[in-house]
């Protein structure tokens, strides 16, 4: 039997029962939505696309914290596996479109839907605005079709293979707009 320090003044002896409980955190699930602007109705093809997302951190809208390259399913949905938990703002961009923000999200363990919206498309030059510069790259590319000298995959914003009317109009509907920031 153990032995523990005794006093010899009469004190009471102390006995501390430590229990260690194993608890595993639920790990964190991002399953994100966007609409692409341009293309047919989902579920189709032409909404499997890479986006980018960013996660920045609480008081630090310049570095993301950390960062994803992932694809879009034929509905616009994509998944991010094993987010750390904590409060986010966090950003997603196609390379040809503007950037959409939702800030103060709560990833907790677990599944986290969250829906970003229209990434809205035109944006070329891959810099989150739409302008002459996107413009100019589209004019270059204008009749062109995938296989073609000259077509250029940056300006067919709606993933249709062919640098046409309907890249153009996207490219208008949005021309000087710029995408959110964190």
């Amino acid at each position: 039997s153990p032995s523990f320090p005794t006093s010899s003044s009469g004190a009471a002896n102390y006995y501390v029962d430590v229990v260690f409980t194993n608890t595993l955190a639920v790990p964190a699930t991002l399953s994100g939505s966007v609409v692409l602007q341009g293309r047919p109705a989902a579920p189709h093809a032409r909404w499997v696309v890479p986006v980018h997302v960013d996660f920045y951190a609480a008081g630090n809208n310049v570095t993301p914290a950390f960062s994803y390259d992932v694809t879009t399913d034929q509905n616009g949905i994509f998944t991010i596996n094993n987010v750390p938990l904590g409060t986010y703002t966090i950003a997603v961009k196609n390379s040809h479109t503007l950037k959409r923000v939702k800030s103060a999200q709560i990833i907790i363990g677990g599944n986290n839907s969250i829906n970003f919206g229209t990434l809205l498309e035109g944006d070329g030059v891959d810099n989150n605005v739409v302008n002459v510069f996107d413009l100019s790259l589209l004019a270059s590319s204008f009749g062109k079709s995938l296989g073609d000298p000259g077509y250029d995959s940056r300006v067919d914003f709606n993933n249709d293979s062919t640098i046409n009317i309907f890249d153009l109009s996207l490219l208008a509907n949005n021309f000087s707009k710029t995408g959110e920031t964190p």
